[in-house]
């Protein structure tokens, strides 16, 4: 069951947690409180949209409304709150999960009265944006009458205002960096915070499935070999034995195991040739980037039962296709980061995505729309900047349409000392295993035009050779070590697109041993001027300040 906005039954509340200051989260989540002179809230989104969606707010795109707006009123704690029915699906003696997939900065959980998250005296229990917080509210649920959410999102510590020194708020990572204001993009008050991924309930067994994973080795182009791992847990406190079967598609390619999961505990099951020889496919059909053939994809639907009764299922979607990375020469004889895929070389052509749209309303469909038109301008690859996206919908259409995707962590230049390393980790650890059956993404990223601090970067390596077992890259830098990326800020001579640069960030000096007569090789990041058409440029800037053109103060 959806608990996002899109469902006409859900209405989500907005209130400032000072103007409730009396109040506790168990008193906010009881069935029929009542938040008065509250907005109206958007889910997936954040505090800023709920309120310009109510209209307390100018249209922020227009003229210069952005910058008028009080940022101090928004950068603080608010409630969110909603109420709602149990379908009529809903079975007895099952358990009900209630699902966050994303929320910003940091988030505390009431439902029915009661604290699901931390401890009653914790707070700040869920930290970081791309972090999914599940809870088991079986227990508390009302299967007849009306039930209670109250979630308490608060705003990232730093870049408290847009005259803040704290340098892109980047200390406050893992976050959307942007968030606090780019050279392309304004500060955004309340710097994104809110409910920003789905929010839904589902329904299970005593025994669930935790982030199935399938694998694909391609020995030859001619054979695939397949596996399958995934954590099964059982909630229960008796043990159980477990049976897990399996269907990939096309191919109608079954399978079965069963495995034995002692009381609250989680066992680890591993399906592969060894196995089951109906996992070696003949003749794959590949996924392919966008210009060198079809991005075929394939399912594999996992249904895990105790007793014969269905306790738990999911389905994913993946692709067969093989990453390498090598260093190859470049045309003045200087060794460049150079991908090929199921062994064939490809020449990367794209563009970074800053944000889906500033203020996340972007979600669903509408990146149909975005990424089908990377793929007719004959595109192979996205660069996710700073990882700003954290909709799964994204990355769908990715793979759907052949586009490769660059995948940075949240980390900037040299102010990667992020003031929660154990935060960041986390909401690491849970990006790479939330994303990993996605074959669009080709390789990880540690930060933008820098390499993380020691302690991250090694973590990160760590994490995608374990959790990815390095069938993509991850390289800790985005302009350095076999490639470069940075600028253009100025005219450049021709001949400096192609085979020499004057340096990597377009500086005075060299950054690093690809400057002068070196040339680029692959290049993450080089800026292109474009314009709007007056058209659309008479749409968000008055009149009278098309022309003369009105210059900043500041």
């Amino acid at each position: 069951m959806s608990l996002n906005t899109s469902n006409p039954q859900i209405v989500w509340e907005v209130k400032p947690q000072t103007d409730l200051e009396n109040m506790t989260g168990e008193q906010i989540s009881t069935p029929g409180f009542e938040m008065s002179d509250c907005v109206q809230g958007v889910v997936p989104g954040t505090v800023f949209t709920a309120y310009v969606e109510a209209g307390v707010v100018p249209d922020p795109n227009y003229a210069d409304n952005i910058y008028k707006v009080d940022e101090t009123f928004y950068n603080r704690p608010f409630w969110y709150r909603t109420e709602f029915k149990l379908p009529a699906s809903y079975s007895a003696g099952k358990r009900m999960w209630l699902h966050f997939d994303n929320t910003n900065r940091f988030a505390d959980f009431y439902f029915n009265g009661e604290k699901v998250s931390g401890t009653k005296s914790s707070s700040r229990d869920v930290s970081g944006h791309m972090l999914r917080s599940k809870f088991d509210v079986t227990d508390l649920v009302n299967k007849s009458g009306k039930n209670a959410i109250a979630v308490l999102i608060t705003d990232p510590d730093q870049k408290k205002t847009r005259q803040a020194k704290d340098p892109y708020g980047v200390a406050c990572s893992p976050s959307y960096l942007a968030g606090a204001g780019w050279d392309w993009m304004p500060y955004v008050p309340g710097r994104l915070a809110g409910i920003t991924g789905n929010v839904y309930l589902a329904v299970t067994g005593d025994v669930v499935m935790e982030d199935p994973w399938v694998r694909s080795e391609l020995p030859t182009l001619q054979k695939a070999e397949i596996s399958i791992s995934t954590d099964i847990k059982n909630i229960s406190s008796a043990s159980k034995t477990v049976v897990v079967t399996g269907v990939i598609q096309p191919g109608n390619i079954t399978f079965s195991k069963e495995v034995r999961v002692e009381r609250e505990a989680t066992a680890k099951l591993s399906i592969n040739k060894d196995d089951f020889a109906q996992l070696v496919i003949n003749n794959p059909k590949l996924w392919w980037p966008n210009g060198y053939g079809e991005p075929n994809l394939y399912t594999c639907k996992l249904i895990c039962s105790v007793d014969g009764k269905v306790s738990d299922v999911k389905e994913m979607t993946f692709g067969i296709k093989k990453y390498e990375y090598k260093m190859v020469d470049n045309v003045v004889g200087y060794p460049v980061l150079t991908f090929f895929i199921n062994g064939q070389k490809v020449y990367l052509k794209g563009g970074n995505w800053g944000m889906s749209e500033y203020l996340l309303r972007c979600h669903g469909k509408e990146y149909e729309t975005k990424i089908r038109l990377h793929k007719e301008m004959n595109y192979n690859m996205i660069r996710l900047w700073t990882g700003c996206v954290t909709d799964d919908e994204f990355y769908d259409y990715c793979d759907q349409y052949g586009i490769m995707v660059w995948d940075d962590f949240w980390l900037y230049v040299a102010y990667n000392e992020v003031a929660q390393p154990e935060a960041f980790k986390e909401n690491a650890l849970d990006k790479v295993k939330r994303l990993r059956n996605h074959p669009s993404i080709a390789i990880w990223c540690g930060a933008n035009e820098t390499h993380p601090a020691p302690e991250l970067d090694n973590y990160l390596r760590e994490i995608v050779a374990r959790e990815d077992h390095n069938d993509r890259m991850y390289k800790s830098c985005s302009n350095q070590d076999g490639l470069s990326g940075s600028g253009w800020w100025g005219n450049q001579p021709p001949k400096h697109h192609f085979e020499t640069s004057g340096s990597n960030l377009a500086f005075n000096t060299p950054a690093y041993l690809y400057g002068i007569d070196h040339g680029y090789g692959l290049r993450t990041e080089i800026g292109t001027a474009t314009f709007p058409t007056f058209e659309s440029i008479k749409e968000f800037i008055p009149k009278e300040a098309w022309w003369p053109l009105p210059l900043m103060s500041s």
